[in-house]
């Protein structure tokens, strides 16, 4: 089916440059949609320290093209863009008759920790 082509074609157009990291593992660079999402929970705005660092709770909707499977990335993994870093939340496959057309995400923000040196 030429869909998830043709999805992927509009990523290239449309989309800014990515790479997903996990582990040692790195992707070939790709195209993808990385949007700002907003929540009405005040607990959406609450700052939480991970080994990664700061995660500002800055959610985000990602869009990425079936030729990257964001599925079997490990929970360690993330999504690094010119815009920043960021980790999968939740992970879907878009699919049509059992053939993945393309992916969607839940990302959320992540910030590096700085340390002042004293």
């Amino acid at each position: 089916m030429r869909s998830g082509y043709i999805i992927k074609n509009h990523l290239d157009k449309i989309g800014i440059e990515a790479t997903l990291y996990d582990g040692e593992w790195n992707s070939m660079p790709f195209k993808c949609t990385v949007n700002p999402l907003w929540r009405k929970k005040s607990s959406a705005f609450d700052d939480d320290v991970t080994e990664l660092g700061i995660n500002e709770a800055r959610y985000h909707l990602y869009l990425g093209p079936k030729t990257h499977n964001i599925m079997e990335i490990s929970d360690n993994g993330y999504l690094q863009t010119s815009s920043g870093k960021y980790k999968f939340l939740r992970k879907n496959a878009v699919k049509i008759n059992d053939e993945v057309i393309y992916y969607t995400g839940i990302l959320r923000e992540i910030k590096e920790a700085v340390y002042d040196e004293y």
